[in-house]
Formats: structure tokens, C-alpha cells, sequence
């Protein structure tokens, strides 16, 4: 019996992101909540009812350690690289700026918490891979640098609820507050409202 929940337990895990998927496309409110925050929802909820089998912690172990290697490589696989220095100069230096300013932060933090918590420089290094690579450097530096689990789930559920608080002032309030001090960015509509108002003669005129 406890052999069958196990293999029940995997292949839930295997086919939950698929179901989640599904989920995310047929319904509009699940698409605006997205398939990252459904997903830890899941998770969360499976994770504090009391219907894991005996063993499951081994076999979420085994599980993260197979599928992390897996997903690092598939994200570079739809990546551009050969191009990206081209193509995304901007983005670059937006992203070493990022790197630099969260690398300060976290140095800046770790200062001055020190003494507090005997395993703050294992924290410092999620914060750091989780900003820098999401998810899975996340998970993956959880299991390079020993973290336990108590506080990998108090780090990245922090980072969810810092993240989705910023993530919703950004789409409600936050374009009207970077105008004050960012340029305004050039809109194009009124560029596709002439080209659409145009008929032939006016194409072959222009031409």
C-alpha cells in the first residue's frame, strides 16, 4: 500500500505541471494569478495537509535532483546567445547593473544581520541566485550550499510575497510613479493607425 502511494505521489508531481498548464490557459482568473503562483499554491497546500505518504521527502529529493539539471539546460536550449550581444545590448547592461546592484544589497543585508542567524551566508546565496536566475538557481544552490528546508521555504516564500507585492504596484500604480523620473517611452500606435488608414493608391504613391 504504501509502495502504490508512493508511485502515485510521483507520477503526481510528474503530470501536476501539466495539469496546471492546462488549467492556466482555460481559465481567465487562473491566467492572471499565472502558472508559477498556482503551482506553489499547490504545493503549499499538499505540503500542510496530512496526505503525503510515508517517505515522500526522499522521493521530493530524488525528484528536484533529476529535474533541476534538466531545466537549466532546456532554458539556454531557446536562448540566442550568438546574437544576444547584438541584438540585446541594452538588456545586457540592464542585466549586469541588476546582477551588481543585487550582489551590494545582499552584502549590505548580510553586514548587517550578521550574528543573528548562524546560516545568513547560505541565505545571502539564494537571495543572490534567485535574483540572478530564478527558480531553479534557487533550488539548485539549496542543495549545494546544505540548506535545510525550514529555511529555503522561509526564503522563497519571502521572496514570493516581497516579489508579488512589488509585481502588483508595478501593473497598478508604478507606470504613473517612473514617469515622474523616467523618459516617457515613444508610442508607435499612432504610426500603425496612419499605415492602416492608408488604401492602395496612397501605398503606390508612397512607393
Amino acid at each position: 500500500m504504501l509502495l502504490l502511494k508512493q508511485i502515485l505521489l510521483v507520477i503526481f508531481y510528474l503530470f501536476s505541471p501539466l495539469l496546471v498548464l492546462h488549467l492556466n490557459h482555460r481559465y481567465k482568473f487562473v491566467n492572471k494569478l499565472g502558472a508559477v503562483v498556482v503551482a506553489y499554491l499547490i504545493g503549499l497546500l499538499l505540503g500542510n495537509l496530512p496526505i503525503l505518504p510515508e517517505g515522500s521527502h526522499g522521493i521530493q529529493d530524488a525528484l528536484t535532483a533529476i529535474v533541476i539539471p534538466l531545466a537549466i539546460p532546456l532554458m539556454l536550449f531557446s536562448a540566442n546567445l550568438r546574437d544576444a550581444a547584438h541584438l540585446a545590448r541594452r538588456t545586457m547592461v540592464a542585466m549586469l547593473i541588476g546582477i551588481f546592484s543585487v550582489t551590494v544589497i545582499v552584502v549590505i543585508g548580510y553586514l548587517t544581520l550578521r550574528g543573528q542567524e548562524k546560516d545568513l551566508w547560505k541565505i545571502a546565496g539564494l537571495l543572490i541566485g534567485v535574483y540572478t536566475g530564478g527558480t531553479p538557481n534557487l533550488a539548485s544552490l539549496k542543495f549545494m550550499l546544505g540548506v535545510d528546508d525550514t529555511h529555503y521555504l522561509i526564503t522563497h516564500t519571502s521572496d514570493m510575497i516581497i516579489s508579488g507585492a512589488y509585481f502588483f504596484f508595478l501593473i497598478s500604480i508604478g507606470q504613473r510613479v517612473f514617469n515622474w523620473v523616467l523618459p516617457a517611452t515613444p508610442k508607435v500606435a499612432a504610426i500603425d493607425d496612419d499605415f492602416n488608414d492608408l488604401d492602395g493608391t496612397d501605398l503606390i504613391g508612397a512607393c
